[in-house]
């Protein structure tokens, strides 16, 4: 097949014969990836990724504003920070929360039509949920406080 394109050279002329070489070598695999682009057009997809290419400078240049970058930065750190807990005392937390939190808010409600009194709160204190929970930010205050002092120091 001898094809002719009238004001270019003989250089640009293998460039062009290269091109339909690989064309007609990959015939299939661009027949396959033209339908692909039909289907995603025939569904809406690929105007609507159009549509988000258009604006993704602007969207991007929003993004990278530094107060945004920093909540970004806090997201991950919690993502990181969720992600190092034991998935087995996560996994039981995450079971029980929903329900305890449904109880909490319903003594809540409850406790707001009770009047105070000091033996009450003696009461609550002397519970061994009141004293574990006491511990356990006791436990989490102190280690964060020797971590960040043994960091001061080195």
């Amino acid at each position: 097949m001898e094809i002719t394109i009238k004001g270019i050279d003989e250089k640009e002329k293998e460039k062009i014969e290269d091109i339909i070489k690989t064309l007609i070598e990959n015939k299939d695999a661009i027949k396959d990836i033209i339908e692909i682009v039909q289907k995603l057009q025939e569904s809406g997809i690929l105007s609507a990724v159009s549509g988000l290419l258009e604006g993704f400078e602007e969207g991007f240049n929003s993004i990278v504003k530094p107060e945004l970058m920093g909540s970004v930065a806090n997201a991950m750190m919690l993502v990181w920070m969720i992600g190092n807990l034991n998935h087995q005392m996560l996994f039981e937390l995450a079971q029980k929360l929903p329900e305890g939190m449904k109880k909490a808010t319903e003594e809540f409600s409850q406790a707001q039509k009770e009047k105070p009194s000091i033996f009450k709160m003696l009461k609550l204190m002397k519970s061994p949920e009141f004293y574990a929970a006491i511990k356990s930010l006791h436990t989490i205050i102190r280690y964060i406080s020797n971590h960040t002092n043994s960091q001061d120091k080195k």
